[in-house]
């Protein structure tokens, strides 16, 4: 899978300091490592979107985008603050999108750097993989 840089890439202290505020965000007791995949796509992306619209694929499973950290129209900084307000998946923050939910890395717990979806039309949450470095691997591009 292809992947275009939407915005700006960040640096690691602005990657740094985004791990440090993820704590405070969701008002955990304990400090966040976030998994070296997914630090490595966002140190190159930003974030970003498949290289051509509906290439990305996990199963039937379509992802239209990952969150950026900052410089970008979908910074998970903005979602993060409406956490209180949906059925945000507890110990998780949102990384991206698909037409039909919003996916979630889990920081704590049984599927830590697990990867779910938050369905749209129902609210269930989806297991998309173990971990995320499983859930890249997976994806496929679209081939027809």
């Amino acid at each position: 899978m292809k992947i275009i840089l939407e915005k700006q890439k960040i640096s690691i202290e602005e990657l740094q300091e985004f791990e440090a505020s993820i704590k405070e965000k969701l008002n955990l007791p304990y400090d966040i490592v976030l998994p070296i995949a997914y630090k490595r796509l966002i140190l190159n992306y930003n974030g970003g979107v498949p290289e051509e619209e509906n290439e990305a694929f996990l199963g039937e499973y379509m992802i239209d985008c990952f969150y950026s950290i900052k410089y970008g129209n979908n910074e998970i900084v903005k979602y993060l603050k409406y956490l209180g307000n949906t059925p945000f998946p507890k110990n998780a923050i949102p990384i991206g999108a698909s037409p039909s939910s919003t996916i979630y890395m889990e920081l704590n717990g049984t599927l830590m750097g697990g990867v779910i979806g938050l369905m749209y039309d129902n609210g269930d949450l989806e297991e998309l993989a173990d971990s995320f470095e499983e859930f890249v691997e997976d994806l496929e591009e679209y081939s027809g």
